[in-house]
């Protein structure tokens, strides 16, 4: 009876007569041998599904969700770590492209439309076109500057509605001049802003300090006009 060694020997005993591709044993054993190493090389079970802790930072590779999901957090600590990261942030301001002529022409007809609002004699004209402008003015406000422009009051010292009116147009032509922007100073976090021109890729650092906002300006108009309209709803 032969061994297994006995075979093994009489497999290799002689090259010449060895045939690799047709002897069947030697194929199986060159499958053991791949299987072996093939197995030697590849991560284990336990290191591809067991390999971390809980509550520690997966250090291994990117982890790919195949579907997405919400991330929960505390709602205290979003509103805190959000005010934080506002606080980082540069506030940019898209600068509208518009000249003071432009300007000019827009304050100029905007009291044509006011005059022409005025000058309707009829309650029910002067409703109809008061509702479809743009003018936003209170009840009180309006009967104001009707008075204004009838001449039925006049500011002190004798200022008329026509001297009113281009005080205020030259007032909103000087403030062309200085940057203003439409968001409560308080509200920016740091001390410069960023602003963006059309067609340009850069942006402009400017300091908070020399920027207007509408509050400030309302407070300057405030100012300038109230000491000469007895009736100071109108400003209001």
């Amino acid at each position: 009876m032969s061994t297994g060694k006995d075979n093994i020997n009489r497999i290799f005993k002689s090259k010449d007569n060895f045939d690799y591709n047709s002897n069947f044993l030697v194929k199986i054993l060159i499958g053991v041998v791949t299987i072996i190493i093939v197995s030697v090389f590849l991560p284990s079970y336990k290191n591809i599904e067991s390999n971390y802790e809980v509550g520690t930072i997966w250090s291994s590779e990117d982890l790919i969700a195949p579907f997405p999901f919400p991330i929960y957090r505390d709602e205290t600590d979003y509103e805190i770590e959000k005010k934080e990261a506002i606080k980082t942030v540069t506030t940019v301001f898209l600068e509208r492209d518009m000249s003071r002529g432009e300007i000019a022409d827009s304050v100029s007809a905007f009291f044509s439309l006011l005059d022409k609002i005025l000058s309707k004699s009829g309650r029910d004209n002067f409703r109809k076109l008061k509702e479809t402008s743009q003018v936003e003015l209170s009840e009180n406000q309006w009967q104001s500057v009707i008075k204004y422009f009838t001449g039925e009051v006049k500011s002190s010292p004798n200022v008329s509605y026509v001297t009113f009116k281009n005080s205020l147009k030259q007032f909103i032509l000087d403030f062309t001049r200085f940057k203003i922007i439409n968001l409560d100073k308080s509200a920016v976090q740091r001390k410069e802003i960023a602003v963006k021109r059309n067609g340009d890729k850069h942006q402009i650092l400017e300091d908070i300090d020399k920027i207007y906002d509408i509050k400030q300006i309302n407070i300057i108009y405030r100012n300038r006009f109230t000491p000469i309209l007895k009736d100071t709803s109108i400003v209001y």
